[in-house]
């Protein structure tokens, strides 16, 4: 489904938060950095394809139980998350070449993905591509699901497993109605909207949306398929090994599957050969040795010998190529 609203209306040139305290609006040039902004939530990023990352994240608070959060990146992404504890979030994508990947299943513009307080779960988020969160607490939630027990029931019976609707209606009306809370949200003067308001009116937009919908909704999913679940296993089975070639071969036997089962799942779940991930799961490895401030006494060639890399040349060439910098770049903005 196209998106009807321009990419620049979701990271105009300007700075939302020059005209709202609601807001707070971050460029990062570090996707570690940027892993840090979502507020309540555990996140790891690894960065996939090569140069150097430029990313940008905007969050804006209707109050104190619900958040929008909007989060642009230049590079494709692995990203291990931790959802909050107290609050339920609803993704939908805002611009993206190709989908996202939310547990090994496709998120496109079509689509709403459901997280519930403590789920664990990994996304793909590809080039140049941008997402929505929508967070709520739980109790918020709740309360305004009352008039509609089968949404009730559904949404409080995911128990830590992301839940999938396609549902290009409703996901459309997500992204229309988010960015007219945060334009809203700037503005100045006595008669402005409250943010609870806003928040009040987005939460029912969404409730009014599924009941409306529900009955029409092409596909309701929960959790994650079993090829993601081996696609984990054998990325687990990788990260401990350093070598590509004898560790796929030595994985492959222990589970007793082909090496080409292997390849094509991360083929078809990160977009990249088993050798590629390997190579980038090495470089990110020396990449936080090098930002450890206990770590800063030792040498970079050392650090890269302890990940399996004896060649400084090619060592160098395929940090720059992946990173956009010098290992010595990395390890002078840490100290800085």
């Amino acid at each position: 489904m196209k998106n009807t609203v321009e990419p620049r209306a979701w990271f105009p040139d300007h700075q939302w938060s020059a005209n709202s305290a609601n807001l707070v609006d971050q460029a990062f040039f570090d996707f570690d950095q940027q892993a840090e902004r979502l507020v309540g939530h555990d996140q790891e990023y690894m960065q996939l394809s090569d140069g150097r990352f430029h990313g940008r994240f905007v969050s804006c608070f209707l109050g104190p139980e619900t958040a929008l959060h909007f989060e642009f990146a230049n590079q494709a992404l692995a990203q291990s998350i931790a959802a909050s504890r107290d609050s339920y979030s609803f993704g939908v994508v805002l611009s993206a070449p190709e989908p996202f990947r939310a547990n090994g299943v496709d998120i496109d513009m079509g689509a709403i993905f459901a997280i519930p307080p403590n789920a664990a779960f990994e996304l793909y988020s590809p080039q140049n591509a941008a997402v929505l969160a929508i967070v709520i607490d739980k109790e918020r939630l709740a309360r305004r699901l009352a008039p509609a027990p089968h949404l009730r029931d559904w949404i409080g019976g995911l128990d830590q497993e992301i839940g999938f609707l396609r549902a290009p209606a409703i996901a459309e009306r997500l992204r229309r109605d988010a960015l007219s809370a945060v334009v809203n949200s700037c503005t100045v003067g006595d008669h402005g909207p409250e943010p609870t308001w806003l928040a009040d009116a987005l939460i029912d937009s969404l409730v009014a949306g599924l009941i409306l919908e529900w009955g029409g909704i092409e596909a309701i999913m929960t959790g994650s398929s079993r090829n993601f679940t081996r696609f984990l296993e054998f990325r687990h089975g990788l990260d401990l090994s350093q070598e590509t070639e004898a560790s796929v071969q030595s994985l492959a036997t222990r589970l007793r599957v082909s090496k080409r089962s292997i390849q094509y799942a991360f083929s078809r779940e990160l977009s990249l050969g088993v050798s590629s991930y390997v190579l980038r799961s090495r470089l990110h490895r020396v990449r936080r040795s090098l930002l450890r401030p206990e770590d800063q006494a030792g040498s970079i060639g050392d650090m890269a010998a302890e990940h399996g890399f004896w060649n400084w040349s090619h060592f160098s060439k395929q940090y720059r190529q992946l990173f956009g910098e010098r290992p010595s770049d990395t390890r002078r903005r840490s100290v800085n």
